[in-house]
């Protein structure tokens, strides 16, 4: 079912132009500074003209990079942000209660009913990091602590050095699709590269510059989940794995209670 999707996707795909067919996705690719944009650029730009003849072509390029620690943390920023404005927001709703207003309720009188053995109705709550489900009631102090140890995260995280975390992988946009194409159907086998990568790997400076870059007719950009880039091989090969034994498995229950069913019939 699933390669049947993929077939009819492409298929609709090769029908009507669409943004991916103005776009190359680069793999394997190495920079002298693969933290500097306009570096990566004009190399591309370069390689491009020496072996394609298409460098004036190059229309913009994205390098990709290792976000999936940035997004994570940037994510429990905006969770935590959001638990201290909720509870904040219940305080207030508490001084201006319809039927049992509290003038004087303060963060004090918060802490105090967090400590209770029942909380009130519509207490604040939050989901429990690490669990798949349940909430727990947020504690104010405790979320303004983590609040400050994340913006620390955040702000090492900007300061370390951005080539460090380059994945190799740059989205490349040329003017018009049969550059792509051209790109696509002249380059060199990128399994034999592979083969001779693994096999002269101590070698590879022997090598002229791009010999080892492959491409490949890049994603929609809707399809794009950066924060997955940085995911290696082998854990998308076990995670694929892990999701088609699911899967397998949950038809095999399906089939034996369907015939099941038949039979008491």
């Amino acid at each position: 079912m699933r390669f049947q999707l993929i077939k009819n996707a492409e298929i609709l795909n090769s029908k009507s132009l669409t943004p991916a067919d103005y776009c190359i996705m680069g793999m394997n690719m190495d920079f002298e500074e693969p933290g500097n944009a306009d570096h990566i650029h004009e190399k591309i730009k370069e390689y491009f003209e020496e072996n394609y003849q298409m460098g004036s072509k190059i229309i913009y390029t994205n390098a990709a990079y290792n976000i999936g620690e940035f997004y994570s943390t940037s994510t429990r920023y905006n969770d935590l942000n959001g638990q201290i404005a909720l509870v904040e927001y219940y305080i207030e709703q508490r001084k201006t209660d319809k039927e049992d207003p509290q003038p004087d309720y303060n963060e004090d009188k918060y802490r105090e009913e967090l400590g209770a053995e029942k909380v009130p109705k519509g207490f604040p709550k939050a989901k429990v990091p690490g669990k798949l489900c349940g909430k727990a009631p947020i504690n104010i102090d405790e979320a303004r602590n983590e609040l400050k140890e994340v913006e620390e995260t955040i702000k090492s995280l900007e300061s370390e050095d951005l080539g460090d975390r380059f994945l190799g992988i740059v989205f490349i946009i040329v003017e018009r699709p049969t550059d792509a194409s051209k790109v696509l159907n002249q380059q060199g086998n990128a399994f034999i590269k592979l083969i001779i990568g693994t096999i002269c790997c101590c070698f590879k400076g022997c090598f002229p510059t791009g010999f080892f870059w492959s491409f490949l007719r890049a994603p929609e950009p809707s399809d794009i989940y950066w924060e997955n880039l940085g995911i290696g091989a082998i854990s998308r090969a076990f995670r694929g794995a892990a999701s088609l034994f699911g899967t397998t498995c949950l038809m095999v229950v399906c089939i034996l209670f369907i015939s099941l069913i038949k039979n008491w019939q």
